[in-house]
């Protein structure tokens, strides 16, 4: 399971990359793009994750105490 505010390199759409900061996913968005511009990247962020199979307990960075 992903950990909320884990980073994410999405390489059209597919992930490339998680790390726990923005930093490492920059210096791989760097070295991808130098070696392929063709493809979308967009990096994103973990802000919430439900746990399953059973009805969603939502953990949320924006619903903390």
């Amino acid at each position: 399971m992903r950990t909320n505010g884990e980073f994410i390199l999405l390489k059209d759409g597919k992930a490339t990359c998680y790390a726990d900061d923005y930093h490492t996913v920059r210096g791989r968005l760097r070295e991808d793009f130098s070696k392929d511009a063709s493809p979308e990247y967009c990096i994103v962020q973990v802000v919430a994750v439900a746990q399953r199979p059973t009805v969603p307990n939502i953990n949320s960075i924006y619903e903390t105490p």
